[in-house]
């Protein structure tokens, strides 16, 4: 099956609703450039719909906004300030929306399968 752009425009969050196919399409092609057909197999579909969504919530993110870099690690309200130990592992771009951390969520799951009895 070949993921279209009402695929993507029609996802169960709606937030993608109101793009137009241009820019869904533009997304798509983009993702279409990065996801390797052959390591994802069955779930490449998948992974392109995950990948677009991640490309689309980039690129409609306002300019100078002020979107996560990575997780957060403290909250201040006025005088008290809550400090979050974090993972020691280095964040990507992919950390920075919900589809991103999918997308990374089915590459690990392809990459390491788990002890193995021999």
């Amino acid at each position: 099956m070949t993921v279209l752009w009402t695929d993507i425009r029609d996802l169960p969050s709606g937030e993608f609703s109101s793009l137009s196919q241009t820019v869904i399409e533009n997304s798509l092609t983009e993702a279409n450039l990065l996801v390797n057909a052959d390591f994802f197999g069955d779930l490449y579909d998948t992974a392109i719909k995950y990948m677009t969504a991640h490309l689309l919530v980039k690129a409609v993110q306002p300019s100078g906004s002020s979107a996560p870099a990575g997780p957060v690690t403290s909250v201040q309200q006025g005088p008290m300030r809550v400090d979050y130990a974090t993972s020691s592992t280095t964040t990507s771009i992919f950390d920075t929306t919900v589809y991103g951390q999918q997308y990374k969520m089915l590459v690990k799951s392809l990459v390491w399968k788990g002890p193995r009895a021999v």
